[in-house]
Protein backbone atom coordinates (compact mmCIF):
# COMPACT_ATOMS: atom_id res chain seq x y z
CA UNK A 1 0.00 0.00 0.00
CA UNK A 2 1.59 3.51 -0.78
CA UNK A 3 1.04 5.22 1.75
CA UNK A 4 -2.80 5.78 1.06
CA UNK A 5 -3.68 7.38 4.50
CA UNK A 6 -0.30 9.25 4.25
CA UNK A 7 -0.12 10.16 0.60
CA UNK A 8 -2.39 8.95 -1.72
CA UNK A 9 -5.07 10.49 0.38
CA UNK A 10 -3.61 13.71 0.26
CA UNK A 11 -3.98 14.11 -3.18
CA UNK A 12 -0.54 12.98 -4.41
CA UNK A 13 -2.03 11.09 -7.34
CA UNK A 14 -4.00 13.62 -8.77
CA UNK A 15 -1.35 15.95 -9.10
CA UNK A 16 -1.78 15.95 -12.67
CA UNK A 17 -5.33 17.13 -12.15
CA UNK A 18 -4.41 20.14 -10.14
CA UNK A 19 -2.72 21.33 -13.13
CA UNK A 20 -5.66 22.15 -14.64
CA UNK A 21 -6.44 24.81 -12.00
CA UNK A 22 -5.08 28.20 -11.93
CA UNK A 23 -2.34 28.36 -9.18
CA UNK A 24 -4.28 29.79 -6.33
CA UNK A 25 -3.41 32.67 -4.10
CA UNK A 26 -3.33 33.10 -0.74
CA UNK A 27 -5.12 36.63 0.85
CA UNK A 28 -5.66 37.67 4.23
CA UNK A 29 -5.48 34.64 5.81
CA UNK A 30 -7.96 33.24 3.72
CA UNK A 31 -7.39 30.53 0.77
CA UNK A 32 -9.03 31.69 -2.30
CA UNK A 33 -8.84 29.80 -5.78
CA UNK A 34 -10.12 26.66 -7.21
CA UNK A 35 -11.11 23.59 -5.14
CA UNK A 36 -10.95 20.36 -6.93
CA UNK A 37 -12.37 16.62 -6.70
CA UNK A 38 -9.72 13.91 -5.39
CA UNK A 39 -9.27 10.71 -3.68
CA UNK A 40 -9.88 6.63 -3.89
CA UNK A 41 -13.11 6.69 -5.51
CA UNK A 42 -14.22 10.39 -6.12
CA UNK A 43 -17.13 8.81 -8.16
CA UNK A 44 -18.82 7.86 -4.91
CA UNK A 45 -19.16 11.11 -3.40
CA UNK A 46 -20.53 14.59 -3.74
CA UNK A 47 -18.48 17.35 -3.39
CA UNK A 48 -18.36 21.22 -3.52
CA UNK A 49 -18.22 24.78 -2.41
CA UNK A 50 -15.95 26.87 -0.61
CA UNK A 51 -13.95 25.83 2.69
CA UNK A 52 -12.98 29.38 3.66
CA UNK A 53 -16.72 30.86 3.41
CA UNK A 54 -16.94 32.56 7.28
CA UNK A 55 -17.91 30.37 9.86
CA UNK A 56 -21.96 30.93 10.17
CA UNK A 57 -22.52 32.81 7.31
CA UNK A 58 -23.07 31.03 3.85
CA UNK A 59 -23.21 28.14 2.58
CA UNK A 60 -20.49 25.15 3.74
CA UNK A 61 -18.21 23.31 1.38
CA UNK A 62 -19.44 19.97 1.86
CA UNK A 63 -18.07 15.83 1.10
CA UNK A 64 -21.78 13.67 0.57
CA UNK A 65 -21.43 9.77 -0.05
CA UNK A 66 -23.46 8.52 -3.08
CA UNK A 67 -22.91 5.47 -2.48
CA UNK A 68 -24.10 2.51 0.31
CA UNK A 69 -20.53 1.36 0.43
CA UNK A 70 -18.05 3.88 -1.09
CA UNK A 71 -14.74 1.92 -2.41
CA UNK A 72 -12.60 3.87 -0.98
CA UNK A 73 -12.29 8.26 0.22
CA UNK A 74 -13.44 11.06 -1.25
CA UNK A 75 -11.74 14.35 -1.10
CA UNK A 76 -12.27 18.17 -1.49
CA UNK A 77 -8.03 19.56 -1.96
CA UNK A 78 -6.49 22.74 -2.93
CA UNK A 79 -2.63 23.55 -3.89
CA UNK A 80 -0.64 26.68 -3.60
CA UNK A 81 3.21 27.75 -3.62
CA UNK A 82 5.04 27.60 -0.14
CA UNK A 83 7.33 30.94 -0.66
CA UNK A 84 5.21 33.36 1.19
CA UNK A 85 5.71 30.67 4.26
CA UNK A 86 9.10 29.47 4.00
CA UNK A 87 10.89 28.53 7.26
CA UNK A 88 7.81 30.07 9.13
CA UNK A 89 5.21 28.22 11.47
CA UNK A 90 1.78 27.95 9.69
CA UNK A 91 -1.52 27.23 11.18
CA UNK A 92 -4.33 25.48 8.91
CA UNK A 93 -8.00 25.76 10.67
CA UNK A 94 -11.80 24.99 9.69
CA UNK A 95 -15.04 24.61 11.14
CA UNK A 96 -16.24 20.65 10.42
CA UNK A 97 -19.73 19.41 10.95
CA UNK A 98 -20.65 15.40 10.39
CA UNK A 99 -23.74 13.40 10.41
CA UNK A 100 -22.98 9.66 10.06
CA UNK A 101 -19.93 9.30 9.22
CA UNK A 102 -19.02 5.41 9.34
CA UNK A 103 -15.65 5.72 8.93
CA UNK A 104 -13.88 9.03 9.47
CA UNK A 105 -13.34 12.60 8.29
CA UNK A 106 -9.93 13.91 8.36
CA UNK A 107 -8.61 17.63 8.07
CA UNK A 108 -4.97 17.35 6.32
CA UNK A 109 -1.82 19.18 5.45
CA UNK A 110 1.36 18.36 3.47
CA UNK A 111 4.38 20.31 2.11
CA UNK A 112 6.20 18.97 -0.91
CA UNK A 113 9.46 20.05 -2.69
CA UNK A 114 9.64 20.47 -6.24
CA UNK A 115 10.14 17.28 -7.36
CA UNK A 116 7.46 16.11 -5.13
CA UNK A 117 8.81 14.62 -2.28
CA UNK A 118 6.84 15.27 0.97
CA UNK A 119 8.65 17.45 3.60
CA UNK A 120 5.79 17.90 6.31
CA UNK A 121 2.72 15.99 6.74
CA UNK A 122 -0.20 16.14 8.95
CA UNK A 123 -3.76 14.59 8.48
CA UNK A 124 -5.15 13.85 11.52
CA UNK A 125 -5.32 10.20 11.81
CA UNK A 126 -4.45 10.30 15.06
CA UNK A 127 -7.63 11.98 15.77
CA UNK A 128 -10.95 11.32 13.42
CA UNK A 129 -13.87 12.55 13.08
CA UNK A 130 -16.64 9.73 13.07
CA UNK A 131 -20.65 9.77 13.61
CA UNK A 132 -22.64 12.51 13.97
CA UNK A 133 -20.83 15.67 15.52
CA UNK A 134 -21.85 19.75 15.45
CA UNK A 135 -19.25 22.20 14.35
CA UNK A 136 -16.15 22.28 16.07
CA UNK A 137 -12.63 24.00 14.88
CA UNK A 138 -9.99 21.99 14.15
CA UNK A 139 -6.34 23.42 13.81
CA UNK A 140 -3.53 21.96 12.24
CA UNK A 141 0.18 23.14 12.86
CA UNK A 142 3.04 22.32 10.75
CA UNK A 143 6.75 24.13 10.09
CA UNK A 144 7.74 24.63 6.32
CA UNK A 145 10.61 23.42 6.22
CA UNK A 146 13.50 25.56 3.44
CA UNK A 147 13.25 23.91 -0.13
CA UNK A 148 8.97 23.49 -0.12
CA UNK A 149 7.61 23.95 -2.83
CA UNK A 150 3.56 23.88 -3.01
CA UNK A 151 1.40 23.17 -0.15
CA UNK A 152 -1.55 20.66 -0.76
CA UNK A 153 -4.32 20.11 1.98
CA UNK A 154 -7.87 19.87 2.04
CA UNK A 155 -10.49 17.43 3.96
CA UNK A 156 -11.36 14.13 3.16
CA UNK A 157 -14.55 11.37 4.22
CA UNK A 158 -14.27 7.82 3.80
CA UNK A 159 -17.57 5.61 4.37
CA UNK A 160 -20.84 6.71 3.99
CA UNK A 161 -22.17 10.13 5.77
CA UNK A 162 -22.11 13.68 5.43
CA UNK A 163 -19.26 16.33 5.50
CA UNK A 164 -19.00 20.13 5.99
CA UNK A 165 -16.54 22.80 6.26
CA UNK A 166 -16.41 26.47 6.28
CA UNK A 167 -14.14 28.92 8.15
CA UNK A 168 -11.04 27.42 6.78
CA UNK A 169 -7.63 29.64 7.23
CA UNK A 170 -4.35 29.41 6.37
CA UNK A 171 -1.70 31.69 8.50
CA UNK A 172 1.47 32.26 10.30
CA UNK A 173 2.19 31.83 13.76
CA UNK A 174 4.67 31.71 16.38
CA UNK A 175 6.59 29.32 17.66
CA UNK A 176 4.92 29.32 20.49
CA UNK A 177 1.89 27.88 19.18
CA UNK A 178 2.63 23.47 19.47
CA UNK A 179 3.37 21.76 15.97
CA UNK A 180 0.99 19.35 15.64
CA UNK A 181 2.74 15.63 16.45
CA UNK A 182 0.98 12.32 14.18
CA UNK A 183 1.16 9.42 16.24
CA UNK A 184 -0.01 6.99 13.18
CA UNK A 185 -1.29 3.53 13.94
CA UNK A 186 0.95 2.51 11.26
CA UNK A 187 4.07 4.83 13.22
CA UNK A 188 3.31 2.25 16.32
CA UNK A 189 3.25 -1.03 14.00
CA UNK A 190 6.78 -0.02 12.59
CA UNK A 191 8.10 0.88 16.32
CA UNK A 192 6.99 -3.08 17.52
CA UNK A 193 3.93 -1.55 19.45
CA UNK A 194 1.52 -3.70 18.20
CA UNK A 195 -1.14 -3.37 21.39
CA UNK A 196 -1.41 0.77 20.72
CA UNK A 197 -1.22 -0.33 16.82
CA UNK A 198 -4.33 -2.04 17.28
CA UNK A 199 -5.91 0.17 19.46
CA UNK A 200 -5.46 3.12 16.89
CA UNK A 201 -6.65 0.83 13.97
CA UNK A 202 -9.65 0.04 15.82
CA UNK A 203 -10.84 3.56 16.28
CA UNK A 204 -11.47 3.24 12.41
CA UNK A 205 -11.98 -0.24 11.64
CA UNK A 206 -15.79 -0.87 10.88
CA UNK A 207 -15.80 -4.67 9.16
CA UNK A 208 -18.57 -3.41 7.38
CA UNK A 209 -16.98 -0.38 5.88
CA UNK A 210 -13.44 -0.60 6.47
CA UNK A 211 -10.35 0.25 4.61
CA UNK A 212 -9.40 -2.79 3.41
CA UNK A 213 -5.47 -1.91 4.24
CA UNK A 214 -6.59 -0.84 7.38
CA UNK A 215 -7.65 -4.21 8.01
CA UNK A 216 -4.50 -6.23 6.62
CA UNK A 217 -1.97 -3.69 9.46
CA UNK A 218 -5.15 -4.32 12.12
CA UNK A 219 -4.69 -8.03 11.86
CA UNK A 220 -1.31 -8.05 12.28
CA UNK A 221 -1.50 -5.40 15.26
CA UNK A 222 -3.69 -7.87 17.09
CA UNK A 223 -1.38 -10.93 15.72
CA UNK A 224 1.41 -9.78 16.90
CA UNK A 225 0.77 -8.27 20.38
CA UNK A 226 -0.61 -12.27 21.07
CA UNK A 227 -4.59 -11.81 20.43
CA UNK A 228 -4.33 -13.99 17.84
CA UNK A 229 -8.06 -15.95 18.46
CA UNK A 230 -9.47 -12.01 18.14
CA UNK A 231 -6.95 -11.88 14.75
CA UNK A 232 -8.31 -14.54 13.02
CA UNK A 233 -11.91 -14.29 14.44
CA UNK A 234 -12.12 -10.26 12.63
CA UNK A 235 -10.14 -10.93 9.29
CA UNK A 236 -12.62 -14.39 8.78
CA UNK A 237 -15.54 -12.45 9.43
CA UNK A 238 -14.12 -9.60 7.56
CA UNK A 239 -13.01 -11.95 4.50
CA UNK A 240 -17.15 -12.42 4.07
CA UNK A 241 -17.94 -9.02 3.33
CA UNK A 242 -15.58 -8.31 0.50
CA UNK A 243 -17.22 -6.97 -2.65
CA UNK A 244 -15.62 -5.89 -6.14
CA UNK A 245 -12.50 -7.02 -7.58
CA UNK A 246 -9.65 -5.25 -5.93
CA UNK A 247 -6.50 -7.26 -6.31
CA UNK A 248 -6.00 -7.21 -2.88
CA UNK A 249 -8.60 -9.06 -1.40
CA UNK A 250 -6.98 -12.51 -1.71
CA UNK A 251 -4.26 -10.89 0.55
CA UNK A 252 -7.76 -10.66 3.13
CA UNK A 253 -8.83 -14.91 2.39
CA UNK A 254 -5.25 -15.71 2.56
CA UNK A 255 -4.75 -14.70 6.41
CA UNK A 256 -8.76 -16.42 6.59
CA UNK A 257 -7.00 -19.07 5.79
CA UNK A 258 -9.14 -19.86 2.89
CA UNK A 259 -6.38 -19.05 -0.40
CA UNK A 260 -2.60 -20.33 -0.46
CA UNK A 261 -0.15 -17.94 -1.04
CA UNK A 262 0.02 -18.98 -5.14
CA UNK A 263 -2.98 -17.29 -5.24
CA UNK A 264 -1.99 -13.93 -3.82
CA UNK A 265 1.20 -13.84 -5.81
CA UNK A 266 -0.92 -14.34 -8.98
CA UNK A 267 -3.38 -11.95 -8.28
CA UNK A 268 -0.83 -9.29 -7.77
CA UNK A 269 0.66 -9.77 -11.33
CA UNK A 270 -0.24 -7.41 -13.97
CA UNK A 271 0.74 -6.20 -17.87
CA UNK A 272 1.07 -2.52 -16.25
CA UNK A 273 4.71 -2.80 -15.29
CA UNK A 274 4.68 -0.21 -12.55
CA UNK A 275 1.39 -1.61 -11.32
CA UNK A 276 3.02 -4.82 -11.44
CA UNK A 277 6.26 -3.74 -9.31
CA UNK A 278 3.47 -1.68 -6.87
CA UNK A 279 1.43 -4.93 -6.40
CA UNK A 280 4.26 -7.41 -6.08
CA UNK A 281 5.80 -5.39 -3.08
CA UNK A 282 2.47 -5.63 -1.81
CA UNK A 283 1.86 -9.25 -1.92
CA UNK A 284 5.53 -9.97 -0.76
CA UNK A 285 5.48 -8.18 2.28
CA UNK A 286 2.03 -9.43 3.39
CA UNK A 287 3.06 -13.40 2.59
CA UNK A 288 6.07 -12.92 4.08
CA UNK A 289 4.12 -12.04 7.76
CA UNK A 290 2.77 -15.24 7.42
CA UNK A 291 6.42 -17.30 7.79
CA UNK A 292 7.88 -14.88 10.06
CA UNK A 293 4.88 -15.09 12.27
CA UNK A 294 4.46 -19.16 11.60
CA UNK A 295 1.06 -18.77 10.91
CA UNK A 296 -0.25 -22.10 11.29
CA UNK A 297 -4.15 -21.92 9.62
CA UNK A 298 -2.59 -20.56 6.36
CA UNK A 299 -2.12 -22.48 3.28
CA UNK A 300 2.18 -22.03 2.85
CA UNK A 301 3.86 -23.48 -0.17
CA UNK A 302 6.13 -25.17 2.10
CA UNK A 303 7.39 -25.14 6.20
CA UNK A 304 7.03 -21.69 7.85
CA UNK A 305 10.44 -20.52 8.41
CA UNK A 306 12.35 -17.31 9.26
CA UNK A 307 14.80 -18.04 6.41
CA UNK A 308 11.53 -18.21 3.39
CA UNK A 309 10.03 -14.78 5.23
CA UNK A 310 13.79 -13.60 4.87
CA UNK A 311 13.60 -14.08 1.00
CA UNK A 312 10.47 -12.70 0.53
CA UNK A 313 11.17 -9.84 2.58
CA UNK A 314 14.22 -9.13 0.00
CA UNK A 315 12.30 -9.75 -3.34
CA UNK A 316 9.69 -6.60 -1.40
CA UNK A 317 12.94 -4.64 -1.39
CA UNK A 318 13.64 -5.49 -4.91
CA UNK A 319 10.56 -3.65 -5.97
CA UNK A 320 11.87 -0.61 -5.54
CA UNK A 321 8.48 0.93 -4.69
CA UNK A 322 9.87 3.09 -1.53
CA UNK A 323 6.89 4.89 -0.53
CA UNK A 324 4.48 2.25 -0.01
CA UNK A 325 3.87 0.93 3.54
CA UNK A 326 4.90 -2.36 3.04
CA UNK A 327 8.42 -1.70 1.67
CA UNK A 328 8.91 0.49 4.82
CA UNK A 329 7.84 -2.51 6.96
CA UNK A 330 9.48 -5.25 5.11
CA UNK A 331 12.90 -2.61 5.40
CA UNK A 332 12.25 -2.50 9.33
CA UNK A 333 11.80 -6.40 9.59
CA UNK A 334 14.74 -7.24 7.76
CA UNK A 335 16.83 -4.75 10.21
CA UNK A 336 16.02 -6.67 12.83
CA UNK A 337 16.65 -10.30 11.81
CA UNK A 338 20.34 -9.56 10.61
CA UNK A 339 22.28 -11.33 13.24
Amino acid sequence: MQLRKVIDVVGLSCISLALLFATPTIASGQLTGDWFEAGEAPEDYDAGGDPTVPHGSGDPAYLISTSEQPKGFGNWMFKTKAHPFLEKRIRLSAYIKTEGVMSYTLLWIRLDSPDREVLAFYNMDDRPIQGTTDWRRYDIVLDVPAGSDSIALGFLMNGKGKTWVNGMTLESVGTDVPVSRQESPFGLYIEGDYLAAAAKYELWSDPDTAYIYNELFHFLSLYRADRKAEALDRITKYATTLKGEEWIQPVVKFYAGEVPEEKVLEAAKSSDAQLDRDQRCEALYYVSMAYLLEMEHVKLSSPASKERARELLEACLKTAVEDFMEYQAAEVELSRMKP
